[in-house]
């Protein structure tokens, strides 16, 4: 069991490295340990679900001669392939072309797999740049999580650019895959 430190609850440190991904960094905490109701760093995710997923009941193992104890946390780094929100863009005007653009088409951006009713932001880069989040842009996802927006690129707007859908806040960790276009 691990011991206790002022202020603090039981709990223990976990790390997660997978190749190319952002680690995780977590804290678990035991359930039924009487410090959780104080502890500000539990008590500071303020999702009573998510705040839960933290808590695991332990239990003695049969016949450790130490008296360990056994629990499960079951560690989820990203959403699976059909639920991650999927972004495109078509070139309205010359589907041929796409995803090469020329100042002057006309484009449509379609996201897919984001929550009913959320706002999308768009993260920009151009020519290898980031150029950061803005928006949100457009009405909201119908209730099927789908969200469109259109327009039209003007020779300004020539170059490489990256394209990402930020879903529901402009700080948000649910984004969409990214996709590439040229502007000629």
């Amino acid at each position: 069991m691990p011991g206790l430190y002022t202020g603090r609850t039981r709990h223990i440190h976990m790390k997660v490295k997978v190749a190319g991904r952002q680690d995780l960094t977590t804290q678990v905490y035991f359930d039924g340990e009487p410090q959780n109701s104080s502890d500000g760093v539990l008590q500071g995710i303020q999702n009573p679900q998510a705040r839960s997923s933290v808590i695991v009941p332990f239990s003695p193992i049969e016949g450790s001669t130490v008296n360990a104890l056994a629990g499960v946390f079951n560690v989820v780094l990203g959403a699976t392939a059909p639920s991650s929100p999927s972004l495109s863009i078509t070139n309205i005007t010359s589907a041929g072309r796409n995803p090469a653009f020329r100042a002057g088409d006309s484009w449509r951006l379609n996201l897919s797999g984001a929550s009913a009713g959320s706002q999308t932001f768009l993260h920009l880069w151009r020519d290898g740049n980031d150029l950061g989040i803005s928006g949100p842009y457009g009405i909201t996802a119908d209730s099927n999580g789908a969200w469109s927006l259109t327009g039209s690129f003007g020779s300004q707007d020539a170059g490489t650019w990256r394209v990402q859908a930020v879903i529901g806040t402009s700080t948000s960790q649910l984004i969409s895959s990214q996709i590439s276009i040229t502007i000629s």
